[in-house]
Protein backbone atom coordinates (compact mmCIF):
# COMPACT_ATOMS: atom_id res chain seq x y z
CA UNK A 1 0.00 0.00 0.00
CA UNK A 2 2.74 2.48 -0.88
CA UNK A 3 0.84 4.95 -3.25
CA UNK A 4 -2.57 4.46 -2.65
CA UNK A 5 -3.85 6.86 -4.95
CA UNK A 6 -1.67 5.31 -7.79
CA UNK A 7 -3.21 1.23 -6.77
CA UNK A 8 -6.54 3.45 -6.73
CA UNK A 9 -6.24 4.59 -10.64
CA UNK A 10 -5.13 1.20 -11.48
CA UNK A 11 -7.84 -0.89 -10.16
CA UNK A 12 -10.12 1.90 -11.70
CA UNK A 13 -8.79 1.26 -14.80
CA UNK A 14 -8.56 -2.38 -14.99
CA UNK A 15 -11.37 -3.52 -12.81
CA UNK A 16 -14.40 -1.27 -12.27
CA UNK A 17 -15.51 -1.44 -15.80
CA UNK A 18 -16.04 -4.38 -15.37
CA UNK A 19 -17.91 -4.37 -12.14
CA UNK A 20 -21.46 -2.35 -13.81
CA UNK A 21 -21.69 -5.34 -16.53
CA UNK A 22 -22.38 -7.59 -13.85
CA UNK A 23 -24.11 -6.44 -10.94
CA UNK A 24 -26.18 -9.07 -11.10
CA UNK A 25 -23.69 -11.26 -10.01
CA UNK A 26 -21.14 -12.54 -7.52
CA UNK A 27 -18.50 -10.82 -8.04
CA UNK A 28 -14.66 -12.80 -8.09
CA UNK A 29 -11.18 -11.08 -8.76
CA UNK A 30 -7.73 -12.81 -9.62
CA UNK A 31 -4.43 -10.85 -9.53
CA UNK A 32 -1.28 -12.70 -10.68
CA UNK A 33 1.32 -10.28 -9.23
CA UNK A 34 3.67 -9.39 -8.48
CA UNK A 35 1.36 -5.65 -7.68
CA UNK A 36 0.11 -4.12 -4.53
CA UNK A 37 -2.10 -6.91 -3.25
CA UNK A 38 -3.56 -5.02 -0.08
CA UNK A 39 -4.45 -2.25 -2.09
CA UNK A 40 -6.26 -4.54 -4.58
CA UNK A 41 -7.66 -6.27 -1.40
CA UNK A 42 -8.75 -2.75 0.24
CA UNK A 43 -10.34 -1.63 -3.65
CA UNK A 44 -11.82 -5.05 -4.08
CA UNK A 45 -13.88 -5.48 -0.96
CA UNK A 46 -15.28 -1.79 -1.26
CA UNK A 47 -16.24 -2.59 -4.40
CA UNK A 48 -18.60 -5.50 -3.54
CA UNK A 49 -16.06 -8.55 -4.63
CA UNK A 50 -16.68 -11.85 -2.46
CA UNK A 51 -13.53 -13.32 -3.61
CA UNK A 52 -10.26 -12.39 -4.11
CA UNK A 53 -7.33 -14.59 -5.27
CA UNK A 54 -3.81 -12.92 -5.43
CA UNK A 55 -1.29 -14.75 -7.07
CA UNK A 56 2.66 -13.30 -6.25
CA UNK A 57 6.06 -14.49 -5.54
CA UNK A 58 6.18 -13.90 -2.12
CA UNK A 59 2.77 -13.91 -0.23
CA UNK A 60 4.78 -13.81 3.08
CA UNK A 61 5.07 -9.78 2.44
CA UNK A 62 0.93 -10.00 1.65
CA UNK A 63 0.52 -11.86 4.86
CA UNK A 64 2.59 -9.54 6.73
CA UNK A 65 1.03 -6.24 5.11
CA UNK A 66 -2.96 -7.15 5.80
CA UNK A 67 -2.62 -5.53 9.00
CA UNK A 68 -2.65 -2.33 7.25
CA UNK A 69 -6.33 -3.04 6.05
CA UNK A 70 -7.79 -2.24 9.78
CA UNK A 71 -6.66 1.18 8.93
CA UNK A 72 -9.21 1.42 6.77
CA UNK A 73 -11.77 -0.36 8.47
CA UNK A 74 -11.29 -3.37 6.93
CA UNK A 75 -10.99 -6.55 9.43
CA UNK A 76 -9.09 -9.66 8.70
CA UNK A 77 -9.50 -13.29 10.02
CA UNK A 78 -6.98 -16.12 9.31
CA UNK A 79 -8.69 -19.23 7.84
CA UNK A 80 -5.68 -21.14 7.85
CA UNK A 81 -2.40 -20.06 6.32
CA UNK A 82 -3.10 -18.57 3.10
CA UNK A 83 -6.98 -18.31 3.41
CA UNK A 84 -8.44 -14.88 5.21
CA UNK A 85 -12.07 -13.52 5.70
CA UNK A 86 -12.21 -9.66 5.01
CA UNK A 87 -15.41 -7.83 6.76
CA UNK A 88 -15.75 -4.28 5.65
CA UNK A 89 -18.55 -2.03 6.82
CA UNK A 90 -20.69 -3.29 3.89
CA UNK A 91 -19.31 -6.50 2.64
CA UNK A 92 -17.57 -9.53 3.57
CA UNK A 93 -15.19 -11.32 0.94
CA UNK A 94 -12.84 -14.41 1.04
CA UNK A 95 -9.04 -13.84 0.00
CA UNK A 96 -7.17 -16.76 -1.03
CA UNK A 97 -2.93 -16.37 -1.31
CA UNK A 98 -1.06 -18.53 -3.97
CA UNK A 99 2.66 -18.29 -4.23
CA UNK A 100 4.33 -18.91 -7.57
CA UNK A 101 7.89 -18.03 -8.74
CA UNK A 102 6.86 -16.68 -11.90
CA UNK A 103 9.95 -18.45 -13.11
CA UNK A 104 10.58 -19.50 -16.28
Amino acid sequence: MDDLAYSESIFAQHVVPYIDCNQDRELSLLEIGPGDSCSTALYAIKSGFKQLTLIDKDISSVINSLGMLSGHGIDVFPQGSNKFILHGSNNMMSLHLLEHSFDT
